[in-house]
């Protein structure tokens, strides 16, 4: 005669059952897997995907969890599930580790690249201690200029322009020396604008790091039409011993058949030619 056990006393058997022996078994099973069930496990993807399909078309899946308590789940979250997810976070903590070091490995291998200009202190913009410029007062970017032999990006960093996304110069010069007639960015017909107190920053990336990359900023209050009148062409010379990657001021002669009648004029343009120059900019001397 077979005795028919109630719900309760085949729960405690149940119980009772993985516990005294439940683990082991548990270890006994998988020591004796021969094969890689995870590859198992991705070869009947197509058969997991249907059934995952079936049980949504059928309405099990939603009836399922309809049907759960949810008042069970939170009893069991905070009851188990949180001291669990602190052990398990320590058991994983070899493995999480191999995951952010690969991640860091190749995070710096990309900030390698990346590199801040710093600045080239000219009156009247100042340099901040992060080699910023620091603009004088509101002012416009109409152009700029960025020349390296390995470059690959640049973008202009300011705290007004980073608000919403820090813009990338398109016309890029990738060579070792500045060409007769560059790639320059022209924003005259829309200058970005430029706040009191702002830094201003040239970041680049480069495929190569430690290679010397040279950034052009041309700023001003307003772009103002060129007079109408005579157009003269005026020549200097300068003997002056120029300094690496800094502002030198020169001392110029004009050659003597180059005179300009006595009146009011305004420079509207200008080249300059010279062994290793990066850029030249003109201003009174009085």
């Amino acid at each position: 005669m077979t005795k028919q056990l109630d719900a309760a006393s085949q729960t405690a058997k149940w119980i009772q059952g993985v516990q005294q022996k439940g683990a082991q078994n548990y270890r006994d099973g998988i020591n004796k897997t021969s094969v890689n069930p995870m590859q198992v496990a991705a070869s009947k993807a197509s058969k997991w995907a249907a059934g995952v399909q079936h049980a949504i078309s059928s309405g099990s899946w939603v009836k399922g969890l309809n049907a759960a308590d949810p008042n069970s789940w939170k009893a069991n979250a905070l009851a188990v599930g949180a001291d669990r997810l602190t052990t398990g976070a320590q058991k994983s903590k070899a493995k999480y580790q191999a995951k952010v070091s690969a991640y860091h490995g190749f995070l710096q291998g990309v900030l390698s690249q990346i590199s801040t200009i710093n600045a080239v202190a000219t009156d009247p913009y100042p340099v901040t201690a992060s080699n910023d410029f620091l603009i004088p007062r509101d002012m416009f970017l109409y152009a700029a200029c960025v020349v390296g032999a390995n470059l690959t990006s640049a973008r202009i960093v300011t705290p007004r322009l980073k608000a919403v996304s820090a813009p990338h110069l398109t016309r890029l010069v990738s060579a070792s020396t500045i060409p007769t007639n560059p790639n320059i960015c022209d924003y005259r017909n829309s200058p970005m604008q430029l706040k009191l107190n702002d830094p201003l920053r040239l970041v680049i990336t480069q495929s190569v790091s430690s290679t010397q990359t040279n950034g052009i900023f041309i700023v001003g209050d307003a772009l103002k039409p060129a007079p109408q009148g005579q157009l003269y062409c005026l020549k200097y010379t300068s003997a002056t011993t120029l300094v690496a990657n800094a502002w030198t001021v020169l001392a110029t002669t004009n050659v003597a058949e180059d005179t300009l009648p006595p009146g009011q004029y305004a420079v509207v343009g200008g080249v300059a030619q010279s062994t290793n120059a990066i850029a030249w900019s003109g201003y009174c001397a009085y």
